[in-house]
């Protein structure tokens, strides 16, 4: 498959301070070339005779330059629609998304991504819109409407985890439950967690001791509750940069192999504004950096190294073992209880905090 992330535009909405593209979102907003960006994919494709084709459009927020995606996908559909199997999806943080265009995204069989940063007031606090003002309501009502009239659209909610709302994601649950999404919508909808990329010295740095002694705890407390997880387990660094199947586009034309990395000049490998015929093949992939013969190692590949970069100021390895150990026992527990293996649905999340720890992880083979 070849899994390309295109970034439709620069410009955004929201002004989250912890946001990956802070270094570019202040540009003048640039606008992709859907002719030259078709181009470029229809090259490799036929080059290399993929029978899958992946593409995910992100921004900035991708919900301003719609005129951008709506053509790329009509000239996608228009040339593979027989010949490839398509697979589109949009991060987008979920404030525009009038009925205009979920009816495209339906139509498209889109699944997209949106963020909550905790509960109403933690998310409010970080995601402020000149034009909106605060944003959870807005978003948690277009979410709604997803799940009850665009059948056709998959919904990842993304919960955006720091040391400043860990303490508050339990009454962002509890806000789910009562929506009732996971229990009406459970084959459309499922969440996952991560962290939000900052320095160690940031205020929102989460640290191992705060994941295992807080976050931990959520995990548990939203398997428990029956919502749906995305992942069955945790990997830490098995990504488009250790894969020669994928790419980044920037909407100024520029490749790169991480999309968190965008708008970093020294990681730039081409540009197919200035021509579009180039071998993504060709470009060095970032190996599995860790050494150590470790349980984990098939999980963690050495980590992320963009979160190294941003954490370190270098690309190297970010380990988080006592993170991949801990979660992976609990998610693995989790998965004999759904399974009828364990029984212990009244005191669940008690159980998983309690016993995860007594799992002897030997190898896991990714």
């Amino acid at each position: 498959m070849l899994k390309t992330m295109l970034l439709a535009n620069t410009n955004c909405n929201l002004n989250c301070s912890y946001c990956f593209e802070r270094n570019i979102k202040n540009h003048t907003a640039i606008v992709a070339n859907d002719d030259k960006v078709y181009n470029f994919i229809q090259n490799i494709v036929n080059k290399v005779g993929y029978k899958n084709l992946s593409l995910e459009f992100t921004g900035g927020e991708p919900t301003l330059n719609m005129k951008f995606i709506e053509n790329l996908v009509c000239k996608i559909n228009s040339t593979y629609t027989t010949t490839l199997n398509l697979r589109y999806s949009m991060i987008t943080n979920g404030t525009m998304l009038n009925d205009e265009i979920l009816c495209f995204l339906n139509e498209n069989l889109f699944s997209i991504q949106i963020s909550l940063d905790g509960d109403k007031r933690s998310h409010d606090r970080e995601r402020t819109s000149l034009a909106f003002g605060k944003t959870y309501d807005l978003i948690t009502n277009n979410i709604s409407n997803i799940l009850k009239n665009y059948t056709n659209i998959g919904l990842k909610i993304r919960i955006n985890l720091s040391k400043n709302n860990c303490k508050y994601i339990d009454l962002l649950l509890s806000d789910l439950e009562k929506l009732g999404w996971f229990e009406e919508h459970r084959d459309r909808i499922a969440i996952y967690y991560d962290f939000v990329d900052v320095p160690k010295h940031d205020f929102l740095y989460t640290t191992d001791t705060i994941i295992l002694t807080e976050i931990l705890p959520i995990y548990a407390k939203s398997i428990s509750m029956g919502f749906k997880h995305e992942f069955k387990y945790i990997n830490a660094g098995k990504c488009m940069i250790k894969s020669k199947n994928s790419i980044t586009i920037h909407s100024n034309g520029d490749l790169y192999k991480c999309y968190s990395l965008v708008g970093y000049e020294d990681f730039i490998k081409d540009n197919i504004f200035e021509c579009f015929c180039v071998d993504i093949n060709k470009y060095d992939l970032l190996e599995n950096l860790c050494l150590e013969d470790c349980e984990v190692k098939l999980l963690c590949h050495g980590g992320c190294a963009y979160r190294q970069y941003i954490a370190e100021g270098e690309i190297g390895i970010n380990c988080r073992k006592p993170l991949l150990m801990s979660m992976n026992k609990l998610l693995y527990l989790a998965e004999l209880h759904d399974i009828g293996v364990l029984s212990h649905k009244d005191q669940l999340e008690k159980f998983l905090i309690e016993e995860y720890a007594h799992v002897q992880i030997n190898k896991i083979r990714a």
